[in-house]
């Protein structure tokens, strides 16, 4: 692939965290590409969508304040971050520790 890495060194800051963590990634290329963050639980179910749309290359830091799309706060665990940038896909394991 001449275009190199769509998405590359995803990960969370602070980890674990409470009350909020960054996921921050590195999206490559040279054109801009649909891409999607969505935080999961364990058992695979999206709990909070932070983007979607179309993204620039470069890099990215978005953050996550441990609540769910209806703005409840969600339990003490582990959960996943899916950070996806065309059909590239970089999952990064965070713990909420409340």
């Amino acid at each position: 692939d001449i275009m190199g890495p769509l998405v590359s060194r995803a990960y969370v800051t602070p980890n674990p965290f409470n009350p909020q963590t960054n996921v921050k990634f590195e999206g490559g290329g040279e054109l801009a590409v649909d891409g999607s963050v969505v935080i999961s639980d364990l058992r695979g179910r999206v709990v909070r969508e932070l983007s979607r749309g179309t993204r620039e290359p470069g890099l990215r830091s978005m953050v996550w304040n441990g609540k769910d799309n209806g703005g409840r706060g969600l339990a003490s665990g582990i959960y996943l971050a899916q950070v996806k940038v065309a059909d590239q896909t970089q999952t990064v394991k965070m713990t909420l520790a409340r």
